[in-house]
């Protein structure tokens, strides 16, 4: 029978039943956490892992910090529970509303902070499920995401291609464009050179993600492009996530992702 470190408070304790928790939710084995804190720059061992799911070893910040950003969480949503029904203990004699707890952990921040930045996403007609499906992503997240929007689609028999007018309300406020590159990407409301011009000289950052092998221009290419395409979903997800965050909040330029080898073998998780 497992026993818990001696001298982990209640807070302790939770964060360690929520890390076990979210990663079950998500369908993660430890390899799969494991890989991701690797690639983040934070490994951590499946016995270590192990250990702080059991509440056998404290979780650290920088741990915290690491998990937070392998299971695309916030740190707060390790540290207090998803239901706010209850009450809760955050130190020893210390209980709380669970809901009051929540409205405590996210009062403060700096002045000037957008709580939620706007993205745009830019695709052609045929890649709408793509572009939705990375917008349920980012508001799941917290983002505030926008999308072009179709007002008329007709498909022309002879060429095979769709004569559509599109336009893209929200661009003008957005932090980050995203655009949904295949070659399907001229039947949206852009071309690629135009969608370019209009994002540069601008504080908006330009992210070209590729969800089919197309072959963009030269200055899009030159971006760097993430490549979603032959990526299992846990991982596509992940790899754009972590890219926004980093865009967003690091204002960073967006890197070459490196190629994906191919679906990982799910193995079993040998330390649940």
């Amino acid at each position: 029978m497992s026993r818990s470190l001696e001298g982990l408070g209640p807070s302790g304790k939770r964060a360690a039943e929520r890390v076990r928790a979210i990663r079950r939710q998500q369908g993660l084995t430890l390899a799969d956490v494991a890989a991701r804190l690797q690639s983040i720059g934070r490994p951590i061992q499946l016995t270590a892992l192990s250990k702080i799911e059991k509440g056998q070893r404290r979780l650290d910040v920088d741990d915290l910090i690491a998990l937070a950003l392998a299971l695309e969480v916030s740190p707060n949503w390790i540290l207090l529970p998803a239901e706010v029904d209850d009450n809760i203990e955050l130190l020893p004699g210390r209980v709380w509303q669970a809901a009051n707890a929540w409205r405590w952990a996210a009062r403060t921040m700096p002045a000037g902070i957008n709580v939620q930045p706007s993205i745009h996403i830019c695709c052609g007609f045929r890649d709408l499920e793509w572009a939705e499906w990375m917008a349920s992503r980012l508001r799941s997240i917290g983002y505030h995401v926008t999308m072009d929007e179709f007002t008329s689609m007709v498909l022309d028999d002879e060429s095979g291609q769709f004569s559509t007018a599109a336009r893209s309300i929200g661009l003008n406020d957005a932090k980050v464009v995203i655009a949904v590159l295949s070659p399907h990407f001229k039947e949206g409301a852009w071309q690629e050179e135009h969608l370019i011009a209009a994002t540069a000289g601008t504080d908006r950052v330009l992210l070209p993600v590729m969800v089919e092998k197309y072959e963009p221009t030269r200055t899009m290419r030159a971006m760097g492009c993430l490549e979603l395409f032959d990526l299992d979903e846990g991982t596509a997800a992940f790899v754009l996530t972590n890219q926004i965050d980093d865009v967003i909040w690091h204002n960073a330029t967006p890197a070459e992702a490196a190629p994906f080898p191919g679906p990982t073998p799910h193995e079993p998780d040998e330390f649940e």
